[in-house]
Order: C-alpha cells, then structure tokens, then sequence
C-alpha cells in the first residue's frame, strides 16, 4: 500500500494529461500494477481515486487502441 500511495497521485496527473499516449501509458501501467498486487484489499481504497479517471479515458481518448485498454481495466 505504500507504494501504491505514492505511485496514485503520478498516475492521476497522467490520467490528466491532454496527450493520448501519456493515458494509454497510465492505464497500461495500472493495469500492470492490478495484476501484481496480491491482496485486493491493499488497493481497494485507491480504486475510488484511480476509477473515474479511467472510465474518462475510456470514453473520450479519440485513439480506439488507447480507449480499448483503458476499457479492459475496470470491466474486470
């Protein structure tokens, strides 16, 4: 949890960020970061910050290829 802690706020300001690259990037590693943790609830109250902010990119990155990953994040 720690280091998730750290790692949330970098990845909001990327979820922020006008560049499509720099969201996909964002959700890309979130992604990643999901499948490493072990106990889901280490990142249960992070998910709250982290979720609207890809549900956002899922539905206006203008990118298909980019939407598409940011889709797969929280369908799961």
């Amino acid at each position: 949890t720690p280091a998730l802690a750290i790692t949330v706020p970098i990845l909001n300001r990327g979820l922020k960020d006008s560049a499509t690259e720099t969201r996909r990037k964002c959700c890309v590693i979130i992604d990643n970061m999901c499948k490493l943790v072990e106990h889901p609830k280490e990142i249960l109250p992070l998910i709250d910050e982290l979720k609207p902010k890809i549900e956002d990119c899922a539905e206006n990155i203008s990118d298909p290829e980019a939407r598409s990953i940011a889709e797969i994040k929280f369908a799961e």
